[in-house]
């Protein structure tokens, strides 16, 4: 395998464990605050609005965090997502008031946002079949919708709704450390969009554009010029 192929197969993994991972982290706290109505004794209706900022932020910060993959990297990104959720997740988990859940949700809001503009176009950008990896990417996805609460309801009953954030947050941590490191021995590289095209994909299709007489005539033969737009030739 090529160092090439092998930076494209790894990027769409860790694009696929990213969805997953922050469509987990976004719904967690939706389980959580279920138990925290009743060890914080305050109204739910209370509760949920501390989970306002965070989905606003996830929505808010997706434009500049497109811009920035852009001009920056995709892959560099990526680690940011996956820090930023873990921090937020762990400062969540070690909240102790309204307010401090408050900014910790924020800050995995704010990590969140970066998957969707970021996440995607980096998938596009290695992908060969990009049907079938969006359609992977979206499987993944789904994991994480469905199985957020279920990771949060079962850690809470194991070890408390601490744990509900603290281990999700020291994995999203962990998947960020592997990232970084990959990018940094150069195992992954950022791609520029239309790179994973395969090559002279698009020649058939262009040359169906010319004119009929001018697809099928050989013009080399007669090393004559040809202007395609009027079906015309000319010495």
């Amino acid at each position: 395998m090529t160092d090439s192929r092998r930076s494209a197969h790894l990027s769409l993994a860790y694009s696929n464990i990213g969805h997953s991972t922050m469509h987990i982290m976004t719904v967690l706290y939706l389980t959580v605050v279920l138990e925290l109505t009743r060890e914080w004794q305050t109204d739910y209706q209370d509760l949920i609005k501390l989970w306002t900022f965070g989905s606003l932020l996830v929505g808010l910060g997706a434009p500049i965090a497109g811009w920035l993959g852009d001009r920056w990297s995709d892959a560099k990104m990526m680690v940011l997502m996956f820090a930023l959720s873990g921090l937020g997740a762990l400062a969540a988990g070690l909240s102790d008031t309204p307010d401090q859940m408050m900014w910790a949700l924020a800050i995995l809001g704010l990590g969140g946002s970066i998957y969707h503009p970021v996440g995607i176009s980096w998938t596009m950008k290695n992908a060969e079949n990009r049907g079938r990896s969006m359609g992977i990417l979206g499987i993944f996805g789904s994991i994480g919708v469905a199985g957020g609460g279920v990771v949060a309801g079962g850690l809470t009953a194991l070890w408390g709704w601490h744990s509900a954030f603290l281990v999700p947050g020291v994995i999203s941590l962990l998947f960020g450390a592997a990232l970084a490191y990959h990018i940094a021995r150069g195992q992954i590289v950022d791609r520029k969009a239309g790179h994973g095209e395969k090559p002279g994909a698009d020649a058939p299709r262009d040359r169906a554009c010319l004119p009929y007489h001018v697809r099928h005539h050989d013009v080399r033969r007669h090393d004559l010029p040809v202007t395609a737009d009027r079906g015309t030739e000319m010495v």
